[in-house]
């Protein structure tokens, strides 16, 4: 909307996200894909969504992307990108801010960034 178009954002947050829906989503599906971007602001929290209709996740591999995006340890090179997305915005903003990825295989996937509203 066009009223969150005031708010400020670090440069290059959801570049990313669009990336990994393009690669893991959208170019494993049969046919053509679509990406959105959307965000909303509520109680001084501001989110933003990419959301694909690519193939999406299956739910074990969701929990292990979860839980590999909440762990602080880089030992492992996989989900780097998001795993450090992640922690560079709790680092910056808290705990209360971050990323949460919601999925349903053969239906595509949301990634929600949540940022204090400034």
């Amino acid at each position: 909307p066009e009223e969150l178009m005031e708010y400020k954002v670090p440069k290059l947050i959801l570049q990313p996200i669009v990336e990994n829906s393009v690669y893991h989503g959208i170019e494993r599906r049969k046919g053509k894909g679509v990406i959105s971007i959307c965000g909303e602001l509520a109680k001084g929290v501001l989110s933003l969504a990419v959301v694909d209709d690519g193939i999406g996740i299956e739910e074990e591999s969701l929990i292990e992307l979860r839980d590999s995006i909440g762990n602080e340890s880089f030992e492992d090179s996989k989900n780097f990108a998001l795993k450090n997305l992640n922690r560079q915005i709790k680092l910056k903003y808290g705990q209360d801010f971050g990323l949460n990825v919601e999925s349903q295989f053969g239906k595509g996937t949301c990634v929600t960034v949540r940022l204090p509203a400034v």
